[in-house]
């Protein structure tokens, strides 16, 4: 599919123009077309309903998704992570070199190109459209990492989870792309999943979990089972990472709905009675980084800087605080080497709340950025303040006023 829509490719996209009244149009008919497709056909039905193999069957792509991954001196296995690419072709590319690279160096420690690859979500913007994913995922990917055997599908296993904008075309493309039965070839990655959840095995002990909530921000009934049989099926005491589209403890007074899955998906694990941990909780949808610590050293982390505009950090709580079903929990912003002076530590978050404090200054060039959004509300504005400038001012008969006020006075002290 990519090399056919390829031939027709002239230019490549820059990024969103997230203001552009055009654009905005668009994306409330998307939101407003696939939230009627995740109430009547849910995808993540419909392909549960197609991949008819029975329970063992997904317990056996777990364990083999290990064989894969190769093992480092200390037996380690070193995943990478990225999460809300695709916002035009330069960035993404900046980033896919990044993850190519046999090694990267960060503040003197060199750490190791990923045995695997894992997409946090919002794989395309801002829609999902078959030239968006080619444009915007395949070809910056596939000229960082260029497919050395294109007839090989063993190469570097490549998992994605659905956001919100791959969920606009009800998930379409995502499940074409990611879960059909022959591997994808993303440049050197291979795609691996045969759902939009999955879980698969890492190390002895190590598992990672990640969930489809679905623009409704709930879990479906299949994807409940497939998360409780492999539950059943692994190893005692074993560890996971659960990963998600949304950062749920960062939404707790916005959108309690993302957070609340996550908390069912870990229950899940924990509930299973063979002594299951969930220690880190990943996720993208916010574009910066952080990282917040809980109970029991429970990492807390949302990174979603894999080439979408830059959120904010400096706005981001000192504490939280978590309602889970029994008790709750305090989160505290974790804290890492300050890069300027290592000896010193910092807010674990980037960029760093300085720089973000600078960033946002540029916010009073706004008007002029988006110009065509600046118009268009100074168009609406204009317009209501003409339609309020019309209205019929009810005429006052302020002699009749004055002797009904005047009346009312002596019928007060008459009374009294």
């Amino acid at each position: 599919m990519a090399d056919d829509l390829l031939n027709d490719t002239k230019t490549y996209p820059r990024m969103a123009h997230w203001f552009d009244p055009v654009l905005l149009l668009q994306l409330l008919n998307n939101v407003v077309v696939s939230s009627i497709f995740g109430q009547y056909a849910d995808r993540r039905l419909m392909i549960a309903a197609l991949d008819t193999v029975p329970p063992e069957e997904h317990v056996r792509r777990a364990e083999d998704f290990r064989t894969r991954l190769t093992p480092d001196e200390k037996g380690g296995i070193w995943i990478d992570w990225v999460a809300d690419l695709g916002d035009g072709f330069d960035i993404t590319y900046a980033v896919a070199s990044l993850l190519a690279k046999r090694e990267l160096n960060v503040g003197g420690t060199p750490l190791p190109r990923g045995e695997a690859l894992v997409m946090g979500g919002d794989e395309v913007y801002p829609k999902a459209t078959r030239q968006a994913y080619v444009n915007q995922l395949w070809q910056p990917y596939a000229w960082a990492a260029p497919d050395a055997d294109k007839k090989n599908d063993t190469g570097r296993p490549l998992l994605a989870i659905p956001g919100n904008h791959d969920w606009y075309d009800g998930l379409v493309l995502f499940l074409a792309l990611f879960s059909r039965e022959k591997a994808w070839h993303v440049g050197a990655w291979r795609s691996y999943q045969r759902r939009s959840y999955f879980a698969v095995r890492l190390t002895e002990a190590w598992w990672l979990w990640a969930t489809d909530i679905q623009l409704a921000d709930n879990m479906d009934q299949p994807q409940f089972d497939y998360f409780k049989h492999i539950a059943a099926h692994m190893p005692e005491n074993s560890k996971i990472i659960l990963c998600s589209a949304e950062p749920g403890w960062l939404y707790t007074d916005t959108n309690r709905n993302s957070w609340e899955i996550m908390e069912y998906a870990a229950g899940i694990a924990t509930s299973a009675g063979r002594g299951h941990a969930v220690p880190i909780l990943l996720s993208g949808d916010t574009h910066h980084y952080s990282r917040y610590v809980g109970k029991d050293e429970r990492q807390y982390v949302t990174s979603g800087g894999g080439g979408a505009f830059l959120h904010p950090t400096h706005h981001l709580e000192q504490d939280v605080s978590l309602n889970f079903v029994n008790h709750r929990e305090a989160l505290k912003l974790g804290t890492m080497p300050d890069p300027k002076e290592p000896a010193k530590t910092t807010a674990a978050a980037y960029p760093s709340f300085s720089t973000s404090r600078a960033l946002t200054l540029r916010n009073v060039f706004f008007a002029f950025k988006n110009w065509d959004f600046s118009l268009l509300m100074g168009g609406i504005y204009f317009l209501f303040a003409v339609l309020i400038s019309l209205r019929d001012h009810p005429a006052y008969d302020y002699p009749h006023f004055l002797r009904c006020s005047e009346s009312k006075n002596l019928s007060r002290q008459n009374h009294l």
